[in-house]
């Protein structure tokens, strides 16, 4: 029973970290940085505004780094 449960809980661990993945994926490669700018300000802002967004959500950053910091916002429950 114990070895049971912790199988189980060992096994949730990389199927967690494939779900981060999976949605990190959908929702930061298949939308541009600048589709994200203009959904979140609106298509009528300015280059600039939306350029100041990019920077400030740090979707100018490498994709690696920005995972990173998805799974720690994750992990640490800031949504």
């Amino acid at each position: 029973m114990f070895s049971s449960l912790v199988r189980r809980l060992l096994y949730s661990g990389p199927i967690l970290l494939g779900v981060i993945l999976l949605t990190f994926l959908l929702f930061r490669v298949v939308n541009t940085p600048e589709q994200a700018a203009i959904h979140a300000k609106g298509p009528k802002s300015s280059v600039a505004a939306r350029a100041e967004w990019i920077k400030e959500h740090g979707r100018d950053r490498p994709l690696a780094v920005q995972f990173a910091t998805h799974v720690k916002r994750m992990l640490t429950f800031d949504f």
